[in-house]
């Protein structure tokens, strides 16, 4: 499921030329997608971190994505609290 909800993404945002997952300004999509990836395949924490890790490896065109974003979001995410979800 993620895979496919991935690629979704990835699809739309090559087809329409967009930075972000719905467009060329950050949205609640992004959030969502962001979330989802520092939760479950950045995060030491979460039980399912491998499995995670792998799904998000295979849309390789999503890699920029995500680099970019989390370069915006690194001293937040450097001073939150680590939970396993």
């Amino acid at each position: 499921m993620l895979e496919k909800t991935l690629g979704i993404c990835c699809d739309q945002m090559k087809k329409n030329g967009w930075s972000y997952v719905a467009g060329n300004s950050i949205s609640p999509a992004d959030f969502m997608v962001l979330a989802l990836y520092h939760n479950t395949a950045m995060n030491e924490a979460s039980p399912i971190k491998g499995e995670a890790r792998e799904s998000y490896q295979k849309i390789k065109d999503l890699a920029k994505y995500f680099k970019n974003n989390s370069e915006e979001l690194k001293d937040y995410l450097a001073t939150r609290k680590q939970l396993p979800f």
